[in-house]
């Protein structure tokens, strides 16, 4: 600004010049110039040189806003000629606010100078760039040049110089735990205009709250270059924090900046255990061997591991399949090796090709499970033969037990299962006997047993017994044994229900006898037997101890006498040898004979009286007034029962009873009671028939009504003696007025 200024005065100089050139004399005059030659004068002037800016003595080109500026003006006077009164007006910018407008004191010489100060006060100043403009005007000599009076000078406000402290960064560990001492370091910058005061303080908060003694004091002064680094470090314990995910923020107090950190991700203490190491002793062996499988566990977790589950897990087995295949185990941190075990017998397993995985079930870790390579497990080949038979005793009687026993034996590499023997009687071609699966080990003898009770009749009979094993691992291939047992037949009774003779129909409580004739149809005696008779709704009758001759019959009765009714019920009579060496029967399909649903047992016959009907004679009666009417009543009972009955027959009106008695009808009839009842009152009347007793049935008592009317005449009882007593009254009336 100040230079476009300058350049204006410089184009209004050159316009005089050109006017006086132009119009001679007379221009010169009108400017105020002398025309022609004129006497030396004075020539106030100075340039932008000339003014020194000045703040606390020293030279500046820019000041602080409230600074005080000293304009210091070389003031010349180029005349010849003293100039004994200049005027000064300092002016900034165009807006024509003065800074200062007063005359010199002093004269300024001819071709000389003098300085001149003003103090400038930028309190008010705005904050930016400014000129001064300096204006000299020559006001008592003249001034030969008035393109020298004028100079400016720039100059910039600045702000008040203030720290502004930023967080340029905060370091914090991404991780902890709960209850770690946590560092949190915030690293300070200034980029203000001053450096910052001693004492300032940062605050460390999570979220918008102000951590357990945040408050920090960093150290300062702060230079204001941008560079230098301020470090605050704060403790945190997390020891009263919960897991989570949480952002630390640090704020400057004095500048109001924030910065924001990473997030920092809090967790409980908590193991970390996985599969360091995993072998297998083997890789494969014959079914049946063991094999071992080992490893390593470590933890790299916060906290040690205390009884932690460890899974051994067979093919593709997603849990244990045996209580051992699970361990408790203690894992220190810091991955401090922990050695485990497990034992694995193939003797129940599918030949083939097996893995073992090993897992820590408790684990996130992805090594928390690892698997090995296959095991091969190799078959073993079983080599059974059948290698004795034999039936003892050799000799037995009919019915007695004969033990069947072959004995096989295995010669292989493998134990064998489930080895079949079937045993036969005569011929292999027939229905087997039994047919027995036995497990034979290695080396290990088996007996396949089974037994066999001969019922032979009458005659001795050799009977040849025949194993045969059918061996799995030869197709279409058996081995056969035959033994020979002879079977006698000893001397025995026969003990036969030849007849039994018995009531059909009964009645409860009656007593019947019952008469069952044994034969013993043997070759021996027959001792100690029991004859059982059975009639369905009584409790067994036993009769012990008899005894019956080959040959022989007998009779053996039962007095029954039925507790309870029952329709075609059938009589069972069974002769039993008790199973006695001395009595035991040489046929016992022969010992029971059974009725066949042909006997009833009735209930004891009983009297049952129900009250049919009560007839009166007729529903309705007249009588005279003052006569009483006679109703016939005609009480109908009936005995459905089989025997004669006696029940107590009540008739009564209301509460008054006309007739009571105890009366008796036969068994299944009907018999008619025929009574009088005496009625003396018009209207209806209801007579209520009751029957009474042990012997009554169902139907006890019945209601019937009659109704009965009175009919006065011109003649009623005494109607005489009220005449008679009206004529005597009339005649002492007619005696008395003939007297007057």
């Amino acid at each position: 600004m100040g230079d476009a200024m300058k350049s204006t005065l410089k184009r209004v100089g050159a316009c005089v010049c050109v006017a006086a050139f132009l119009f001679g004399a007379a221009g010169s005059a009108a400017l105020g110039l002398a025309a022609g030659p004129r006497s030396p004068g004075a020539d106030a002037g100075l340039d932008s040189g000339d003014i020194i800016l000045r703040v606390d003595g020293n030279a500046v080109t820019e000041a602080i806003q409230g600074a005080t500026v000293a304009i210091n003006l070389t003031i010349h006077n180029y005349g010849d000629m003293d100039s004994a009164k200049v005027n000064v007006m300092i002016l900034y910018d165009d807006s024509n606010i003065f800074i200062f407008n007063d005359n010199l004191t002093v004269p300024v010489p001819a071709q000389d100078s003098v300085q001149y100060e003003v103090l400038w006060d930028t309190s008010n100043v705005a904050i930016g760039d400014h000129t001064i403009n300096v204006t000299l005007t020559e006001l008592q000599s003249g001034d030969d040049d008035l393109t020298n009076n004028r100079a400016f000078k720039d100059i910039t406000i600045k702000p008040v110089p203030v720290p502004h402290v930023f967080v340029d960064r905060i370091d914090i560990q991404p991780a902890a735990l709960v209850g770690d001492n946590v560092t949190i370091t915030a690293y300070l910058k200034n980029d203000g205009t001053k450096a910052s005061p001693i004492g300032d303080t940062v605050r460390f908060l999570i979220g918008t709250q102000l951590l357990p003694g945040g408050a920090k004091e960093y150290p300062g002064p702060l230079d204001f270059d941008n560079q230098t680094v301020a470090e605050v470090p704060y403790y945190w314990d997390t020891t009263n924090m919960q897991a989570g995910v949480f952002i630390i923020k640090v704020e400057v107090v004095s500048s109001g900046d924030r910065g924001e950190a990473q997030p920092i991700t809090l967790s409980y203490p908590a193991p970390n255990v996985y599969v360091y190491r995993l072998e297998m002793d083997e890789s494969q062996v014959l079914q049946g061997e063991s094999v071992l499988i080992s490893g390593k566990l470590r933890n790299n977790g916060t906290k040690a591991a205390a009884d932690e589950e460890v899974w051994f897990l067979v093919d593709k087995a997603t849990s244990p399949t045996m209580a051992n295949y699970t361990k408790l185990v203690n894992v220190p941190m810091k991955d401090q090796d922990v050695n485990f075990q497990f034992s694995w017998d193939s003797s129940d397993a599918e030949p083939g090709r097996h893995n073992f995985t090993v897992r820590v079930p408790g684990s996130s870790d992805p090594k928390a499970s690892a698997t090995t390579s296959d095991l091969l497990v190799i078959p073993k080949t079983p080599q059974v033969n059948m290698t004795e038979f034999k039936a003892t005793p050799g000799t037995v009687k009919s019915r007695e037990t004969i033990q069947l026993s072959a004995r096989l034996e295995n010669t292989g590499s493998a134990d064998a299962y489930n080895q079949e023997v079937r045993f036969f009687l005569n011929d292999v071609n027939t229905y087997p006997l039994a047919i027995k699966k036995v497990n034979v080990r290695l080396d290990v003898p088996a007996w396949a047993n089974t037994t066999f009770v001969p019922d032979i009749g009458e005659n001795d009979t050799m009977m040849d017994f025949i194993a045969v094993f059918v061996n799995p691992m030869w197709e279409n291939e058996t081995r056969n044994a035959s033994v020979r047992v002879l079977t006698i037949v000893p001397q025995r009774p026969d003990l036969v229900v030849v007849s039994v003779e018995v009531t059909r129909d009964m009645v409860v409580g009656n007593e019947y006898s019952v008469v069952a004739v044994i034969a013993n149809n043997g070759k021996a005696i027959a001792q100690n037997f029991t004859v059982r008779f059975d009639l369905g709704t009584e409790l067994p009758y036993l009769v012990r101890g008899l005894d019956l001759a080959n040959g022989q019959t007998m009779s053996v009765n039962w007095t029954v006498r039925p507790s309870m009714t029952g329709q075609n019920l059938r009589l069972k009579v069974e002769v039993d040898a008790e199973h006695s060496p001395l009595a035991e029967e040489s046929n016992e399909f022969n010992n029971i004979f059974e009725s066949i649903n042909d006997i009833i047992v009735k209930p004891q016959p009983k009297p049952s009286i129900e009250l049919v009907k009560v007839d009166p004679a007729r529903k309705s009666y007249k009588v005279h007034f003052g006569d009483k009417a006679v109703v016939t009543l005609t009480v109908n009972l009936k005995n459905s029962g089989e025997e004669a009955g006696t029940v107590f027959l009540t008739v009564k009106e209301g509460l008054v009873v006309i007739v009571s008695e105890n009366v008796t009808v036969g068994a299944n009839t009907t018999r008619d009671f025929v009574y009088k009842w005496n009625i003396t009152s018009a209207g209806t009347h209801t007579v209520k028939v009751i029957i009474e007793g042990q012997d009554a049935g169902l139907i006890t008592s019945q209601i019937t009504s009659v109704d009965l009317t009175e009919e006065r005449q011109w003649y009623e009882p005494g109607f005489e003696l009220l005449v008679v007593v009206a004529v005597l009254g009339f005649l002492i009336i007619l005696a008395g007025r003939r007297r007057r």
